[in-house]
């Protein structure tokens, strides 16, 4: 174990299965505003502490990442800070719940997704629900996906400082002010502190391993948006595909390449369960479909070059960066060759950019708010794929393979990614992983990645989904056992129940089918290849 204080010694343990929880602790503060005293945070000034006791909060919460869903009712005392640091102009704010009874010893800081830096009501009742103590901050900006209130100065000038709270500072500022304020609430400081979160979270814990290595115990950082210099633009790619091509599919049509890809290379892993498991195989041309029929809502209907192209484009990728693997989503609210028509049936449709990807360009790269994002041609986006790079790859990619600092304070962390992920290519991250165990051949005693078949963005699919892997990172730090794999539980995604378990395998390993029933764990193996 890292830290150590010597309150540890002074605690007695109670089995619970999967791992160790330390006994329940109250609180030995009251909660109130005047208990707490303001946390020291270097380079900070806080403005404002709040605290108060809330009692019957109710909350329900759809299931995300490795974060049960379910219906919530929880006692804490809510402690809000609001800071600036001087001569920046920010004011950024600080949520903590500290459980009112049954306190695990333990801190939680969680993070956000695309341009959220964090939401205490959508992240915090699951870790309080395990009896965490638990911090978000909102990094400096009101929590949207659209960064056009806070991304330019009065001037329209980059606000750095505002990025910078975003990308890292306003992270470990909330980790101080959280830890401190646990430690005055129950009389002494927690004995783990853990890091849980997805997405654009999940680069938040990334950043924290790479820049604040004392700060976590353990880490989860799932489906990471690290190299985001790099991805943020290259999720535009397809709508450019589509505006020079002068070309919006129907979603139908793209919907049907997708299930064609998945047809053709379903099996390649050895097992026919709709899934493309095995996807650096699947060599599918989605122009082989042009001229033949599809369905699209009742209506036959023809497969067009357009389609086609825009399609494995999407898989491809621009020469700069990763796509989306074959069979993956085309379609849908995150998917990044979406479109939208007038009618399902309509040839009148238009192409729907991810918003994450179209503010990065017109903001931070163009400094325009109102930039026609379709007056770009493949030169000049090229030319803004430079920039982003250049400009923004030291504050904001998080990508440092060298974990050295992380691993000499004794820190354990875990990464997942779906391979069907929509939004963030997952090859991405193992191209990260692959540069660090490069940086350091044992860089599995302290950080393991895992790749998900059948997972999309942060969520199930049809594939076996992680079921609690922050106890594997838990006992990982806790009682030194290293996760060599996750437990896989394979869900109807509408009724939810389950219908197989799988272990899945540390990367580069895959899941080798080796014959029997498909839902059950013994029919698969972990291999070097299927």
């Amino acid at each position: 174990m890292r830290v150590r204080h010597q309150a540890l010694s002074l605690l007695s343990w109670a089995s619970s299965g999967i791992c160790g929880l330390l006994t329940p602790y109250s609180a030995s503060n009251t909660c109130s505003s005047e208990a707490f005293p303001y946390p020291e945070v270097e380079g900070a000034k806080i403005l404002t502490l709040t605290a108060q006791q809330v009692h019957n909060y109710t909350s329900s919460l759809a299931a995300l990442a490795d974060w049960p869903g379910g219906n919530f009712t929880q006692n804490f005392c809510n402690v809000t800070i609001t800071y600036t640091h001087p001569r920046w102009n920010d004011t950024i704010n600080v949520w903590t719940w500290l459980p009112l009874e049954n306190w695990n010893g333990r801190y939680m800081a969680q993070g956000g997704g695309g341009f959220v830096t964090g939401d205490a009501n959508m992240f915090h009742p699951p870790a309080l629900d395990r009896g965490f103590a638990v911090t978000s901050t909102d990094g400096g900006h009101v929590g949207t996906n659209d960064p056009s209130t806070w991304a330019l100065t009065p001037d329209g000038k980059i606000d750095y400082y505002r990025l910078k709270d975003f990308a890292y500072i306003a992270l470990h500022d909330a980790n101080v002010m959280g830890k401190a304020l646990a430690e005055a609430f129950y009389g002494q400081p927690p004995n783990y502190s853990y890091y849980s979160s997805c997405s654009s979270g999940g680069r938040q814990g990334l950043t924290m391993a790479q820049r604040y290595p004392h700060d976590y115990d353990g880490i989860l950082a799932l489906s990471p948006a690290i190299n985001w210099a790099t991805f943020i633009i290259a999720e535009y790619w397809p709508q450019l595909v589509m505006n020079q091509l002068g070309v919006y599919p129907r979603p139908c049509e793209l919907d049907a390449i997708s299930a064609a890809a998945i047809e053709a290379c379903d099996e390649l892993d050895g097992v026919k369960d709709g899934i493309v498991a095995a996807p650096s195989l699947c060599k599918f041309d989605p122009h082989t479909l042009v001229g033949q029929t599809f369905n699209c809502s009742g209506v036959e209907a023809s497969f067009t070059e357009a389609a086609a192209t825009i399609a494995l484009e999407t898989w491809r990728g621009p020469a700069e960066w990763f796509g989306v693997n074959p069979g993956t989503p085309l379609t849908g609210y995150v998917s990044l060759a979406n479109t939208q028509c007038a009618s399902p049936t309509s040839t009148d449709c238009e192409g729907v950019s991810f918003i994450v990807a179209t503010g990065w360009i017109s903001l931070f790269l163009e400094q325009n708010p109102n930039f026609d994002l379709k007056s770009l041609n493949y030169e000049t986006y090229g030319a803004l794929f430079e920039l982003s790079r250049a400009r923004f790859e030291h504050i904001i990619s998080n990508n440092n393979p060298d974990l050295s600092n992380f691993a000499a304070a004794g820190g354990k962390m875990v990464t997942w990614h779906g391979l069907e992920d929509e939004v963030i290519p997952p090859n991405g991250s193992s191209h990260y992983y692959q540069r660090v165990l490069d940086e350091d051949a044992n860089a599995r005693d302290y950080y393991r990645f895992f790749e998900l078949p059948g997972t999309f963005h942060c969520r199930p699919g049809l594939g076996p989904f992680p079921n609690d892997t922050l106890s594997k990172v838990m006992r990982w730090v806790e009682e030194g056992v290293a996760p060599d794999t996750l437990d896989g539980v394979i869900q109807d995604p509408i009724t939810g129940e389950v219908k197989g378990k799988r272990k899945l395998c540390q990367w580069p390993l895959v899941e080798k089918y080796v014959g029997g029933d498909i839902t059950q764990e013994a029919s698969f193996v972990c291999s070097e290849s299927f």
